[in-house]
């Protein structure tokens, strides 16, 4: 099954980053607006 992330939610914490064991997610910068 794949893990799908609700954009309206995510806040740019990292954590999923480091709970995946594949390292395959990357952040990406959507807005101007600093964290």
């Amino acid at each position: 099954w794949r893990m799908q992330l609700d954009p309206d939610k995510c806040v740019g914490c990292g954590m999923c980053i480091w709970r995946c064991p594949n390292h395959n997610i990357t952040m990406t910068q959507t807005s101007d607006e600093p964290v």
